[in-house]
């Protein structure tokens, strides 16, 4: 694609996901991306030392993401942040788990993800809870009464293995089996599913194809990310080549060993998408790529639209491309 030819470059907030949505209302949210304080049982959460703050911009790639130490580091805290918002927090109550209300699980979340080891909740009837996360218990503060306590993730079994649901599926399934629904369904990928959730199976109803689902606790499954929570933590820390992010992973995604699904920090790098990624930003510190292929003005075009004002028309490209030149 040269400046020769008649086009627009437009900046789309929407990803090439079909769950855009999803992405539309996570990007709405305060740049803490924290969930709503609850102004009955507020958390104050607790500074949790070696998080530090987002990189903002590619100074920051070789300290963050310079060794693989670094690179492990970067990825697993990002996969800490993001799988948390997509836990499903139960409680073991008449002998069987049973699924947290909305609102006690987002402030179970909120409360994990500050970092306290006990944190007191006062239900809508005024009985007063404390959740230990350490022993991972409630206790109902005016029997004594104590309740085993989980948070637990969807997977799906694949035919490479067993891979974390997408977000909008663990949010549906959390809010379906919250309200006693037994089955729904489903679209993505311009297919039909149907969801059994008392057989714990996925049902494609355009192939046939059935696949087993099963929850899994958070301590017992490494922090992953999907392709879309990789593009969208890059975005966080380094926002000036947000849509160059979503071309390159496109292209670079290891599709043959992990089709559309997640990944550890181990894969992140051992599949060289790590090392890719910081010598790639530490290389735009130095100078403004040149013009050449669809990626190469992809970039160029993050770096010269720094105001992300959303397009720049053929001219205004032209004329950014003089004043570089």
């Amino acid at each position: 694609m040269s400046l020769a030819q008649e086009l627009l470059w437009y900046r789309c907030d929407l990803c090439d996901f079909d769950l855009c949505h999803h992405c539309l209302e996570w990007r709405a949210k305060p740049d803490e991306k924290s969930l709503p304080v609850d102004p009955v049982n507020p958390v104050v959460p607790v500074d949790t030392a070696g998080c530090g703050d987002p990189i903002r911009d590619t100074a920051a790639a070789e300290t963050r993401l310079g060794n693989e130490k670094s690179q492990r580091n970067w990825f697993n805290d990002r996969a800490a942040k993001s799988r948390a918002t997509n836990c499903q927090w139960e409680l073991f109550r008449g002998g069987s788990w049973i699924v947290c209300g909305r609102g006690l699980s987002n402030w179970l979340t909120e409360a994990w993800q500050s970092g306290v080891e006990q944190a007191e909740y006062i239900a809508t009837n005024e009985q007063k809870h404390l959740f230990d996360f350490t022993l991972m218990e409630q206790v109902i503060l005016s029997s004594g009464k104590k309740r085993p306590l989980r948070n637990v993730l969807w997977e799906v079994e694949l035919d490479m293995g067993w891979f974390l649901v997408e977000e909008d599926l663990a949010q549906r399934l959390r809010i379906n089996e919250t309200c006693g629904v037994s089955s729904f369904q489903y679209s993505a990928r311009n297919m039909q599913y149907t969801i059994d959730i008392v057989n714990m199976e996925q049902v494609n109803q355009n192939l046939g194809t059935r696949r087993k689902l099963r929850k899994i606790s958070v301590n017992d499954t490494p922090p992953k990310m999907s392709r879309q929570q990789l593009r969208m933590a890059l975005e966080d820390d380094f926002p000036r080549f947000a849509y160059a992010t979503r071309q390159w992973l496109a292209l670079r995604w290891p599709w043959q060993e992990l089709g559309d699904c997640s990944m550890d920090a181990e894969g992140f790098i051992r599949t060289g998408l790590a090392d890719e990624i910081a010598s790639g930003l530490e290389a735009l510190q130095h100078e403004i790529p040149p013009l050449g292929n669809i990626l190469q003005n992809i970039i160029w075009f993050d770096c010269v639209d720094r105001a992300k004002q959303g397009s720049l028309s053929q001219s205004q490209a032209r004329l950014q491309h003089v004043l570089q030149s």
